[in-house]
C-alpha cells in the first residue's frame, strides 16, 4: 500500500507480509521489484514492524515492512518479492505495484450513471452509458484530436476540453457489454496507433504500446444489470409436510403470460407457483412448498429454493428456505365442557394431522363416532365427535389417524370436562350486600333437589383468608322448577371479599355451587357513588399567555348527613383545601 507509485519523486510503501517468520530488524529482510523481464531492483527497506509483538521474534506471524520507493525506473506493473534474509524463505505479490510517471496525463475522476470514482465508475452491462472522465496535465492539443478505447471497442467522443492549467474533460458513451467485470479504458490525446490497446493499463505499458502520443487510463466496473432480485414477502420456514405458501416479487424477471412460463424447486423436489402478476417492474408469484420427506429425525433442514422462468433459465433467482419438523397438535376445541347427560358434538382444530385420511376418536377410552370436516387440509384439520353420556370428571379424548398403529406417533390427547348434570345452577347470583343486613339476598337455584330428598344443606362465606363462616338456612322456597334460599347474615361478618358456597348432599353424594367475588360493605357509611368530570385542565394558553383555570367537579354522596349547611362542608384535593359551591339533598 499504496498500489501505485510515481516514478518522480520517492514515497512511502508498506507491504504486509503473512505465514513468515517474523524480523528481529530491517536488516534480516529484502525487498524487490521485479520487472517482467526477470530485471529486479532493491528497495531500501526502512523499518519492519510485527501485529503482535508477544510473539516470539522469529515464530511465524504478520509483520509490515516500510519501504521506499524508487525513482527514474521503468513505468509498468511490477511484482513485490520479500525475502528473509535469515531462514531463506520469499514471497510474491504478482502485480504488486503500479510505477507511473506522474509528469504525464492522469485521470482523476471517472462519472458514471451509478457515481463518481477516482479512476474507475461502476456501469451496466445491458446498454450504453455516458461517462465523464476528467483528466489532469493533458497535453497543449486541441480536444477535437482527442480519442477512446473502452476494451476492444473505441467509442466516439461525444465532447471533449480542456482549460489553461491542462485539466481536461472528456465525454464518452460507454458500448454495452457481453459479460460483467473490469473493462479498462485509455484517454488519447491524439488518433491511436494500432499498436495501442487498452490492455497496456493492466500492465502499465502504455508508453511502449501507444509510442508518440499521450495516454491516460481508467476502468469501468461493469455489472450485470438484469440479475433478477427476490425480495420474498413471507416467512422463509414452514412444516416438512409442505403445502405453505411463499410470496415473492421478483424485480428483473423475464415477463410470464402465465404460470406455466416459470417452474420452482425446493432442493432436488419440484414444487407448485401461482402468478399473481407480471411486469416491467416486479413478477409476483405464490409458491406453493412440496413436502420434504427426507427430514428423518432432524430438527429442521435448510434448501435452496430455485425459480426458473423457461424460456431464460439463465435467469433464475434462488432464495433459502428451512423445512422444519412437526407433529400433529390440538389448537382448540369447543366445547370444553358439558352436562353428562346429553350427547354433543366436539369439534376439534388440528394442525398438520396427515391428510387425507379418516380418522379414530376414543372418548373416555371407547371409540365414538367421528368426522374430518371437508375444509381440513395438510396445515390443519377440523374433526367432529360425539361424546357419551353417564360419564363424570376429565374424560382423555384420543384422535388420530385410521389407519396408524399404536403407538400412533400421530395421535393428539386432551381431556373433556363431564360435569354432573344433576348438580344445581346458579339463576342470577347476587354479587353483595350491606354488612348491616339481617340476610344474605336471595339466591336462587336451578336443579335443586327435592324437599325430603337431600339429607344436609350448608351455606358457608369463605373469605379471601381462607376464614369460614357458616350461614343459617331459614328457608328453603320451592318455586316449581326454581328454588330460593334465606340465608341469615352471620354474626361475625366483616367488610370484604367472599366466595358463597352452597353445598347440598342427596343420593347422589355432595354437590357443591359457589357465588364467586361476592362484596360485602358498610351500608351506612358515607361514600362516594359517582363524580365527574374525572380529568380536568389546570392551565390553557390564549393569546400567547398561560391562564389557571378553575374546574368545577360533582360528587354524589350515599349515606351523606341531610341538610348540612355549605359552610359545614369541607373538601381536599390531595392536601389542598377546595372551594365548596354548593350542597344538594336528593
Amino acid at each position: 500500500s499504496p498500489s501505485k507509485a510515481s516514478i518522480r519523486s520517492a514515497g512511502t510503501g508498506r507491504v504486509a507480509v503473512s505465514n513468515l517468520p517474523g524480523a528481529a530488524s530491517a536488516s534480516d529482510i529484502a525487498v524487490q521489484l521485479v520487472w517482467s523481464d526477470g530485471r529486479t531492483l532493491d528497495l531500501l527497506v526502512m523499518s519492519v514492524t510485527r501485529r503482535d509483538v508477544r510473539k516470539q521474534v522469529y515464530e511465524v506471524q504478520e509483520w509490515f515492512a516500510d519501504v521506499t520507493t524508487p525513482v527514474d525506473v521503468e513505468e509498468g506493473a511490477v511484482k513485490v518479492r520479500v525475502i528473509h534474509r535469515v531462514f531463506g524463505a520469499f514471497v510474491e505479490l504478482q502485480a504488486g505495484l503500479a510505477l507511473y510517471d506522474d509528469a504525464l496525463p492522469q485521470v482523476t475522476s471517472v462519472s458514471g450513471p451509478d457515481g463518481v470514482g477516482q479512476t474507475s465508475a461502476n456501469v451496466p452491462m445491458s446498454k450504453s452509458s455516458e461517462v465523464t472522465i476528467t483528466v489532469s496535465k493533458a497535453p497543449d492539443v486541441n480536444p477535437s484530436v482527442y480519442s477512446a478505447l473502452v476494451g476492444s471497442l473505441a467509442p466516439g467522443v461525444t465532447f471533449a476540453t480542456v482549460d489553461v492549467d491542462g485539466m481536461a474533460q472528456v465525454v464518452l458513451t460507454s458500448p454495452s457489454q457481453e459479460s460483467a467485470g473490469e473493462v479498462y479504458g485509455l484517454i488519447l490525446f491524439g488518433a491511436a496507433p494500432a499498436s495501442c490497446v487498452s490492455a497496456c493499463c493492466e500492465a502499465a505499458s502504455c508508453a511502449v504500446n501507444c509510442p508518440d502520443i499521450q495516454t491516460a487510463c481508467f476502468s469501468l466496473m461493469v455489472y450485470d444489470d438484469l440479475v433478477p432480485i427476490a425480495s420474498v414477502k413471507s416467512a422463509v420456514s414452514g412444516p416438512e409436510i409442505g403445502g405453505s405458501f411463499i410470496l415473492v416479487s421478483i424485480a428483473k424477471f423475464p415477463l410470464l403470460s402465465s404460470a406455466a412460463d416459470a417452474e420452482v424447486s425446493f432442493g432436488e423436489v419440484a414444487g407448485s407457483l401461482q402468478l399473481k402478476s407480471s411486469s416491467a417492474e416486479a413478477t409476483v408469484l405464490t409458491l406453493v412448498t412440496p413436502e420434504y420427506k427426507t427430514l428423518g429425525k432432524a430438527s429442521s433442514a435448510l434448501v435452496d429454493v430455485t425459480v426458473t422462468p423457461k424460456k431464460q433459465p439463465d435467469r433464475a433467482i434462488v432464495f433459502q428456505y428451512t423445512y422444519v419438523a412437526v407433529s400433529p397438535a390440538v389448537t382448540a376445541f369447543t366445547p370444553a365442557s358439558g352436562l353428562n347427560d346429553v350427547v354433543l358434538e366436539v369439534k376439534v382444530q388440528i394442525a398438520f394431522l396427515p391428510f387425507p385420511g379418516k380418522v379414530s376418536v376414543t372418548f373416555g377410552g371407547v371409540k365414538v363416532s367421528s368426522a374430518v370436516h371437508p375444509s381440513s387440509n395438510k396445515m390443519a384439520s377440523l374433526v367432529t365427535f360425539n361424546t357419551r353420556a353417564g360419564l363424570l370428571g376429565t374424560i382423555p379424548v384420543v384422535i388420530k389417524p385410521k389407519l396408524c398403529l399404536d403407538p400412533c406417533v400421530d395421535q393428539v390427547q386432551f381431556t373433556f370436562n363431564s360435569l354432573d348434570a344433576t348438580v344445581p345452577e346458579l339463576l342470577a347470583p347476587p354479587s353483595g350486600m350491606a354488612k348491616q343486613q339481617p340476610k344474605l339476598p336471595k339466591i336462587t337455584l336451578e336443579k335443586f333437589p327435592a324437599e325430603g330428598t337431600y339429607s344436609s344443606l350448608l351455606v358457608t362465606m369463605v373469605a379471601s383468608d381462607k376464614t369460614e363462616l357458616a350461614c343459617t338456612v331459614q328457608k328453603v322456597d320451592p318455586m316449581g322448577d326454581l328454588t330460593q334460599l334465606d340465608v341469615l347474615t352471620p354474626a361475625a361478618l366483616v367488610e370484604g371479599g367472599y366466595s358463597v358456597r352452597i353445598s347440598v348432599t342427596d343420593s347422589g353424594g355432595l354437590k357443591t355451587v359457589s357465588i364467586e367475588s361476592f362484596v360485602v360493605y358498610d351500608g351506612i357509611a358515607a361514600k362516594v357513588v359517582s363524580y365527574g368530570p374525572a380529568m380536568v385542565p389546570t392551565v390553557a394558553s390564549a393569546g400567547g399567555r398561560l391562564l389557571q383555570l378553575q374546574s368545577r367537579v360533582s360528587a354524589t354522596m350515599a349515606n351523606f348527613p341531610q341538610g348540612l349547611l355549605l359552610s359545614s362542608v369541607v373538601a381536599t384535593l390531595g392536601a389542598n383545601a377546595v372551594t365548596v359551591l354548593q350542597v344538594t339533598d336528593l
